[in-house]
């Protein structure tokens, strides 16, 4: 769940971006990157609009389900840092 965390906050960040910014921002190879947004893609966390670009190869936009989704995540993570440094 945190590399799909760090995906769409990277999508967000730049509101809407390209694989090789995802690639770069959450740290994945174009390999993982591409098994991910496949995911995320269904899921309905993000959605490909073609066309952008230098190359047209399109960009990814953070959807509504995706912001919630992310705003959960981040909400949970918070609530648990505290306990992830007792335990260690």
């Amino acid at each position: 769940m945190d590399v799909c965390a760090d995906i769409l906050r990277t999508v967000k960040e730049k509101g809407g971006a390209k694989k090789t910014h995802v690639v770069y921002g959450a740290n994945l190879n174009f390999k993982m990157v591409n098994r991910y947004m496949s995911r995320l893609l269904i899921a309905g966390l993000v959605t490909h609009e073609a066309g952008h670009g230098s190359r047209g190869r399109g960009l990814y936009i953070l959807t509504e389900a995706g912001e919630e989704f992310l705003g959960k995540y981040m909400d949970a993570t918070e609530m648990l840092g505290p306990m992830a440094e007792i335990s260690a």
